[in-house]
């Protein structure tokens, strides 16, 4: 090593050769991690969404990691479904995402019959969302706005699969944030739902 440099610029070299120029150790919610225009997702509805497309009719869009059989997931529908209602005239929109082995458009379609959502499934068959994205828990949610920029990574609340009046609200907190235009100053929470069994 060149003997001029100084312990600062020394300690960065060597940390950045360890981390293999940092690629390797972005966070979930780095910026352009997923080129959205690349990514088409079948929904719940039978279509095909470009999620360039999908993202773009919105100023903000809420992606919450789902899995059927989940508590936590169960248990936190009453309360997308109201956020989904109260932010929908901002042109906020949520859309659920099954990453999981096993899932179908099919029954995705049944499911939002069945629990009356007023949002779509969004399929990912690969799994490519929940990998890219760092996702290993059901309602793990991401926040994107038009651009595709990752905005929010994290929990829902402070809640698991039982729902109390004192919790903590952290993707409300995030929105009402955003839409203010402002950054997220929200710390976001760990998402508390079952661990996914991805592809």
């Amino acid at each position: 090593m060149n003997p001029k440099w100084s312990p600062k610029v020394l300690g960065f070299v060597c940390w950045l050769s360890l981390c293999g120029g940092c690629a390797a150790l972005q966070p979930a919610s780095s910026r352009d991690v997923v080129v959205l225009d690349s990514v088409v997702l079948s929904g719940s509805d039978g279509g095909s969404h470009r999620l360039s497309t999908f993202v773009e009719k919105s100023k903000l869009t809420v992606f919450v990691f789902y899995s059927e059989h989940c508590p936590t997931m169960r248990a936190h529908e009453s309360r997308l479904i109201s956020w989904a209602h109260d932010y929908r005239d901002q042109q906020v929109q949520f859309v659920l995402v099954n990453s999981e082995l096993g899932g179908s458009v099919r029954r995705d379609a049944e499911v939002i019959r069945e629990r009356a959502y007023p949002f779509l499934i969004l399929h990912d068959s690969s799994a490519y969302l929940a990998k890219t994205w760092g996702v290993e828990f059901a309602t793990h949610t991401i926040i994107i706005d038009r651009q595709g920029t990752v905005q929010y990574s994290g929990g829902l609340d402070s809640d698991a699969s039982r729902l109390r009046e004192d919790a903590q609200l952290y993707l409300p907190a995030a929105l009402d944030e955003l839409l203010a235009h402002g950054p997220v100053q929200t710390r976001p929470g760990d998402p508390l739902g079952c661990v996914l069994r991805l592809h």
